[in-house]
């Protein structure tokens, strides 16, 4: 009965860190937007939204995935494993 304990607990850790990946990720995203934001000051021309809305449909994307992959992120990291795979194998 030892490892049922044990089990439970280490699922409950693991769900409580779910929290605190997803809010550190939000937070280095966040800093990462903001700053990106910076580099393209008002007034917004054509040329000026041409060029850095694709990057930031872009980085939103890549936010949108990651907010997805925290789950995976804190599984793997009280399991041990090395390292996340991008892509799931149907697409390998």
């Amino acid at each position: 009965m030892e490892w049922l304990f044990w089990g439970w607990l280490k699922s409950l850790f693991q769900y409580a860190f779910y929290q605190v990946i997803a809010q550190a990720f939000v937070f280095v995203f966040g800093s990462f937007l903001l700053r990106f934001l910076e580099a393209f000051p008002p007034p917004y021309t054509v040329d000026k939204i041409l060029v850095g809305g694709f990057q930031i449909v872009f980085l939103l994307l890549a936010f949108i995935y990651g907010m997805f992959k925290v789950p995976s992120l804190a599984n793997s990291l009280f399991t041990g494993r090395g390292g996340e795979v991008a892509l799931p194998s149907r697409f390998r």
